[in-house]
């Protein structure tokens, strides 16, 4: 455990996803060989680096300072962005984010709001 995992925001309803089976299965579920990949909330950076080794581009959107600071020093591939935005602020209809897979360890004080986010920018 490293002092990041000490850290988690209860507030921000944070639980960091370590666990390298579950991780490789979440990436392994969708075939994103070449895809472009956003992440919400990508945490200490586990899911995001095993998502560069497949996908064309990860683009990560992080509320948490201490977390886009670790992830900076952490992940320096040029296939990652990383954003410091909401991602409930975040306007999916937006080209920029077309063919976009979405992948994520949501808080589940958020899942809600952010499942209802994706699926209203389809219509």
């Amino acid at each position: 455990m490293n002092h990041l995992d000490k850290n988690a925001k209860k507030s921000l309803g944070q639980n960091f996803l370590r666990d390298k089976n579950i991780i490789n299965k979440i990436v392994n579920v969708f075939n994103i060989e070449n895809e472009k990949v956003l992440e919400i909330g990508p945490g200490q950076g586990d899911l995001t680096k095993e998502l560069l080794k497949k996908a064309k581009k990860v683009l990560a959107f992080e509320i948490d300072k201490s977390l886009i600071e670790h992830l900076k020093n952490e992940i320096k591939d040029l296939h990652f962005e990383l954003r410091d935005q909401d991602f409930l602020n975040v306007n999916l209809n937006d080209d920029e984010f077309k063919d976009y897979y979405v992948v994520a360890n949501i808080p589940y004080y958020i899942t809600s709001d952010i499942l209802l986010k994706i699926y209203r920018s389809f219509w």
